[in-house]
């Protein structure tokens, strides 16, 4: 009997372990509006907010494709877009822009391969000022930062206003 526990619990704790976590929508506060924002003819297409965008979360999908963030949605510092078909519904919280010294660099991945951009100091936010690419610069996809770098990737090419801590 004892043997088999030994057998049991193992496997118990790797398929507990191997099972998809269950996303947890991230909690945010203050303003918020609703957007309604459709990509037509499997096209990227932004959709405007006022204000600067803290957070989004689609609400309801409207038909077409499965919407996924990252892949099909996503949201800027000035609004929402989807791509390939998705549509839907999407909840946007809004707030004041970061403050600080701030720098616009441009960055450009060539050939589609990705390209780093040191910055002159600590990075604590970024946003793009604007796309000069046809592929879209999508933050945390095909663009993003650490400490002292901003990357680019996959053709995204744009100025990007960067906010430094120090």
């Amino acid at each position: 009997m004892s043997r088999m526990r030994w057998t049991i619990a193992p496997v118990g704790a790797a398929i507990f372990l191997l099972a998809p976590a269950k996303a947890r929508a991230q909690q945010y506060t203050g303003n918020s509006t609703t957007v309604r924002c459709r990509s037509t003819n499997g096209q990227f297409r932004h959709c405007p907010v006022n204000g600067w965008v803290r957070g989004a979360q689609l609400t309801q999908q409207s038909g077409g494709p499965a919407c996924a963030q990252g892949k099909t949605w996503g949201y800027d510092d000035n609004g929402v877009w989807v791509d390939r078909g998705c549509q839907g519904e999407f909840r946007v919280w809004t707030g004041g822009r970061p403050s600080g010294r701030s720098m616009v660099v441009r960055c450009s991945s060539q050939n589609g391969t990705r390209k780093t951009c040191p910055v002159d100091g600590f990075i604590k936010s970024a946003t793009v000022e604007q796309q000069f690419s046809g592929s879209p610069c999508i933050q945390d996809s095909t663009w993003g930062f650490d400490n002292r770098n901003l990357w680019v990737n996959r053709g995204c090419r744009a100025d990007f206003r960067v906010w430094l801590s120090r």
